[in-house]
């Protein structure tokens, strides 16, 4: 007697004097589901996407705008199995990339059975274009770009650029570290290229990001002429453009860095006195 018959016959021991029936259930076979009526397609894998879109040699590449048409509200079209058996469906909108493809590919790939199985992407390849985020901080020209038949302005002092507290850029859109001006002033080539030189030594791309929030050089300075113009007389033209700067008011934000990143690491290794927010 089988370890199962000792334990049903103690079991059963106990029950002494009351009617009992020892019952077998009998499990009754299902059908196979029946699949006559499913037609195999010569190619049953997945196909392989291209990362790059075929584009003819005599054409540019379209560059796209975020077109975030595309990616809301309910899809209201391809929202349904056209084999009627299974697939994967998108619960939010969102964008596929290259790698995502791949993912699906490879992961149909391992357990597949092509003898019996068919799988089909419902989806186009990759072909909406993304232009590249830079995240450090751009260079900027010397002297600002002027076509070719227009003179380079000469400008005043406008000294009104300067005076008085700034009023709409005085705080972190991103909400984490900034260089912010005590006092207003102008910031000359020289400043934009310390502090991105600055950035650049200890910097880390893959998890850090810098932006300025002050346009490139573009107040011209002209040379001072040694002239002697007799009081009475008109002012002197201005002389030929020297430089160029770019003036901003005092609690102007002049570059924020965000990204994943504390302030002590911050202030530690980048010699800029970092605002926090």
């Amino acid at each position: 007697m089988t370890c199962v018959g000792h334990r049903l016959k103690s079991l059963l021991g106990r029950f002494e004097g009351v009617g009992y029936q020892v019952v077998r259930t009998v499990k009754t076979p299902t059908q196979p589901p029946d699949f006559s009526h499913i037609v195999l397609p010569e190619k049953r894998r997945l196909p392989f996407y291209p990362k790059v879109p075929v584009i003819p040699n005599n054409a540019r590449p379209p560059k796209w705008q975020r077109k975030l048409e595309y990616m809301r509200g309910p899809e209201e079209h391809h929202n349904r199995l056209i084999h009627g058996q299974y697939g994967v469906q998108a619960l939010i909108g969102g964008e596929l990339k290259f790698g995502h493809f791949e993912m699906m590919r490879m992961t149909m790939l391992r357990k597949f059975v092509e003898s019996r199985m068919f799988a089909v992407y419902r989806v186009d390849a990759p072909w909406k274009s993304h232009s590249s985020k830079k995240r450090r901080l751009p260079f900027y020209p010397k002297v600002p770009v002027i076509p070719n038949n227009a003179r380079p302005p000469k400008w005043q002092r406008k000294l009104e650029y300067m005076r008085g507290p700034e009023e709409h850029h005085n705080r972190l859109i991103h909400g984490q570290y900034g260089v912010q001006a005590l006092i207003g002033g102008e910031l000359k080539f020289g400043h934009f290229e310390m502090m991105r030189m600055t950035m650049l030594r200890k910097f880390v791309e893959s998890r850090m990001f810098a932006v300025y929030r002050v346009d490139a050089p573009w107040k011209s300075h002209s040379s001072k002429l040694s002239l002697k113009v007799p009081c009475f007389a008109v002012p002197p033209p201005l002389g030929n453009i020297h430089h160029y700067t770019t003036p901003v008011k005092a609690g102007r934000i002049i570059l924020e860095l965000a990204g994943k990143c504390e302030f002590a690491e911050v202030s530690d290794e980048f010699s800029l006195h970092f605002l926090f927010l």
